[in-house]
């Protein structure tokens, strides 16, 4: 769980938590249109968020999509702790 704190903290936040966000809805094996339904956002704007296009993802009106994705896509109550605590 530390290499994911180091991710949250790099100085590519956008890019590298992105990534971790597509990780993470391809080992749940969901589309990026049913997760968006699951989260109540577009599709666009969840690829956007995976492609590191979206700035400072934790910051403004994207956290709540952030936390959404935090709750349903982390199983483990401790990795969901530990993420959100890095991106506060």
């Amino acid at each position: 769980m530390g290499g994911l704190v180091t991710v949250m903290r790099s100085g590519h936040q956008a890019r590298d938590l992105g990534l971790f966000v597509a990780n993470l809805r391809a080992q749940a094996g969901l589309s990026l249109t049913t997760l968006a339904s699951l989260v109540g956002s577009s599709k666009s704007t969840l690829s956007r968020l995976e492609q590191g296009q979206i700035p400072l993802p934790a910051r403004g009106k994207n956290r709540p999509l952030l936390v959404a994705l935090v709750h349903l896509l982390c199983s483990a109550a401790s990795e969901r702790d530990c993420i959100l605590c890095t991106i506060s």
